[in-house]
């Protein structure tokens, strides 16, 4: 009988910040798909952004357009990424099992978010994809050698 091989701290350390990091992704992505209809409907009621404007001054003009370029995304991309996000977490817990199929639906969940983003996010709020491409990229290969060496 194969004894249970060890995970490596290495391994729990990025499973515990993938851990943090899908659950917040997950929430803020559920919250912004459910608050959506409501925040489009306050950036267009003069007398909100009137009273937002006098409560945050000279910042006022900026946070509205931040949330005029976040609402300007089709709704169905929170709920996608929410979703997606969802699926991270599960890979991770299988990782955290030291189970390969883990691996497999981390980095699925992963380049599927990349896609969904590049084809609703990017091009609509005018940002690149470089930032999350590169963690992408940085924790799929920090999971590889665990991959290879100790799950199943």
């Amino acid at each position: 009988m194969n004894p249970q091989p060890q995970r490596p701290t290495g391994l729990s350390i990025f499973c515990v910040l993938s851990f943090i990091g899908g659950a917040w992704n997950a929430l803020q992505n559920f919250v912004l798909f459910a608050a959506y209809d409501g925040v489009k409907k306050m950036l267009n009621d003069e007398d909100i952004l009137e009273s937002y404007s006098k409560i945050l001054g000279d910042q006022a003009d900026t946070m509205v357009g931040l949330y005029e370029s976040l609402f300007s995304v089709d709704r169905i991309y929170f709920i996608l990424q929410a979703l997606l996000s969802i699926g991270s977490f599960i890979g991770v817990l299988y990782m955290w099992k030291l189970q390969k199929k883990g691996f497999h639906i981390y980095a699925i969940a992963q380049i599927l978010m990349l896609i969904v983003s590049a084809m609703l996010f990017y091009g609509v709020v005018g940002t690149g994809p470089w930032g999350d491409v590169l963690w992408t990229v940085f924790f799929v290969l920090w999971y590889l050698p665990f991959y290879k060496k100790v799950m199943r």
